[in-house]
C-alpha cells in the first residue's frame, strides 16, 4: 500500500504474492468490568491501494487468532480472494454456573483442560480457517481430525492444504506439552484436500466426522518437523525434519518432495528425499556445521531458480545461504563459497555481503555480522543484519 496502515493492536500482516494486498489481522478483545469476563475477537482486513478494501470480526467463529512463528501463520490463494490462517477453535460452551441443576448435569466451565504452556497459555485447540472476503464468509477448514493441533500452512495450487500437525490424542496418551523452548515434540507434516471456503458455507466437523481426507506424508522417519515452504510454481515442499526428538537443539536434515501437482489427488504422496543430511560433526573448523537452532523459515524463501534462502548459525556468526533444491547435498561434500555454477556438484552456495542486493562492502564486512532472512522476491533478498558494533538495519 503507498500510505501507512495503522498498526497497533496487530497482530499479524502479510503481503499477497502479486504485492497488491495487504491483510492485517487486529486483536479486539473486550473486557466486560461487571460481568468479569473478556471477549477474544479479531478483526481481519485486506488492504488494497492505500484503502481499505474489506474487514470482518471473527467474534463467535473462533477464539484468538495465532501469530507467532510456530502455529501462526497466513496461506493466500492464487487469486486472492481467500486466507487461510490458524485460530483457536471454541469447543467449550459458555453459559454460566446455574444453581439448582439437575444432579445429572455436568456443567464443563469448571473442567480442567490442558494448554500448550509457555507463552501459549489458554491456547489448546489451533485449527485452520478459511476467510473468503470475496463472498463475506469465515469457515472452519473441514475434514481435519479433532485431536490433530496445526499450523504453519501452506497453500499449493488452490487445490489443497500442507500443514504442520500435532497428535493430541488422549487415546495415545499425547499431550500438549510446551513447543516453544522444547520445540523438539512429536509433529508430522499434513495434507488436506481444499479449494476454498465457498465449498463449505454451512458445513462443521464433529469428533465422529470422518477424517480420511487428511493424510500424513512425511516419513515415519521424521519424528519433529517444521518450516513447510511450497515453491512458487506449486511443484516443490520442502520442510526441516529431525530424527531424534531425545535432544534439544539437534541438527536437522532438510527434506523436499517433488512433482506436487501430480500428486495432489493420488494417495499415497511419494516419499521425501533429503536435500542435506544430518550433520553430526563438521568436517572441519570452518566447515557447514548443519541445521540446528530451530528459526522458522521466511514466508517466501525461494529465488526465482527455486533456490532456497535462510541464514545458518555458522560459529559465532550466523551466514545467509542459498540451497539448491534439484540436487542432493550430503553433508561430507566441501561446501564451495560462492560457486553455483557447477550442477554436477552438490554444494550449499554461502553469500556473501556482495551477493544482497542493495549492500556494499566486503566479504570481510559480511563475516562481522549476523544474518536473518525476512523475505525474497525474486532475486531479491531483503534481510537484517547486526553485529556487537553495528545496530540491526535492513539490507
Amino acid at each position: 500500500s503507498p500510505f501507512p496502515v495503522e498498526a497497533k493492536p496487530v497482530i499479524k500482516t502479510s503481503i499477497s504474492p502479486s504485492g497488491k494486498r495487504t491483510a492485517v489481522i487486529r486483536s479486539d478483545t473486550k473486557t466486560d468490568a461487571k460481568a468479569k469476563k473478556s471477549t477474544i475477537g479479531c478483526f481481519i482486513e485486506i488492504w488494497e491501494n492505500g484503502r481499505l478494501a474489506y474487514s470482518v470480526k471473527t467474534h463467535g467463529k473462533h477464539g484468538a487468532i495465532y501469530g507467532d512463528d510456530i502455529f501462526g501463520n497466513v496461506a493466500w490463494s492464487a487469486d486472492e480472494t481467500q486466507l487461510v490462517y490458524v485460530a483457536e477453535k471454541n469447543d467449550q460452551a459458555t453459559t454460566a454456573l446455574t444453581i439448582g441443576n439437575a444432579p445429572n448435569d455436568h456443567n464443563t466451565n469448571y473442567d480442567y483442560e490442558e494448554d500448550w504452556g509457555e507463552t501459549f497459555v489458554g491456547y489448546a485447540h489451533p485449527r485452520l480457517y478459511c476467510v473468503n472476503y470475496m463472498a463475506d464468509q469465515v469457515s472452519l477448514v473441514p475434514g481435519i481430525p479433532d485431536y490433530l493441533a496445526t499450523g504453519d500452512v501452506q497453500w499449493v495450487a488452490d487445490q489443497g492444504l500442507y500443514f504442520v500437525g500435532w497428535d493430541t490424542s488422549p487415546a495415545l496418551g499425547r499431550r500438549r506439552l510446551g513447543v516453544r523452548f522444547c520445540f523438539n515434540r512429536e509433529s508430522a507434516i499434513y495434507y488436506v484436500p481444499f479449494t476454498g471456503s465457498n465449498n463449505t458455507t454451512t458445513r462443521t466437523t464433529t469428533a465422529s466426522e470422518p477424517t480420511a481426507t487428511t493424510t500424513k506424508v512425511s516419513s515415519a522417519c521424521d519424528l519433529s518437523v517444521h518450516s513447510p515452504r511450497v515453491s512458487p510454481d506449486n511443484n516443490t515442499l520442502i520442510y526441516f525434519a529431525y530424527t531424534s526428538i531425545a535432544t534439544h537443539n539437534g541438527t536437522a536434515r532438510l527434506r523436499v518432495m517433488d512433482n506436487l501437482l501430480s500428486q495432489l489427488h493420488t494417495q499415497p504422496h511419494t516419499q521425501p528425499r533429503t536435500i542435506v543430511e544430518v550433520v553430526e560433526a563438521p568436517s572441519s573448523p570452518t566447515a557447514f556445521p548443519g541445521f540446528s537452532f530451530r528459526r522458522s523459515l521466511a514466508t517466501r524463501p525461494w529465488l526465482s531458480n527455486n533456490q532456497l534462502v535462510l541464514s545458518v548459525p555458522w560459529r559465532s556468526e550466523r551466514k545467509l545461504v542459498a540451497v539448491d533444491t534439484s540436487v542432493n547435498i550430503h553433508s561430507q561434500h566441501t561446501i564451495n563459497n560462492r560457486d553455483s555454477n557447477n550442477k554436477g556438484e552438490n554444494r550449499i552456495h554461502v553469500l556473501s555481503l556482495g551477493d544482497v542486493v542493495g549492500c556494499q562492502g566486503s566479504d570481510v564486512d559480511a563475516k562481522q555480522m549476523a544474518w536473518e532472512v525476512l523475505d525474497v522476491a525474486g532475486d531479491h533478498i531483503l534481510a537484517v543484519a547486526s553485529s556487537p558494533d553495528r545496530d540491526t538495519s535492513p539490507r
